[in-house]
């Protein structure tokens, strides 16, 4: 990696079903908790099923965070 700091990916991949995102804020707690910041040191990808995770935009975090 270019910069040698490591990253969370967390990947939401259900905005669309209320018992998955009725569960969020804890588990970002739990992130946050342990230090991690968004876009510092934890990047957050999102998805619904009208929705699906963009690979070009994925590719783009990869390059400007990690690569």
């Amino acid at each position: 990696m270019r910069t040698g700091k490591i990253f969370w990916w967390e990947h939401q991949g259900k905005w669309d079903d209320p018992g998955y995102v009725s569960g969020l804020p804890a588990r970002e707690e739990l992130l946050y908790k342990a230090g991690l910041v968004p876009w510092k040191n934890l990047i957050i990808t999102t998805e619904t099923q009208d929705l699906p995770l963009d690979l070009q935009w994925v590719d783009e975090i990869i390059r400007f965070f990690l690569l």
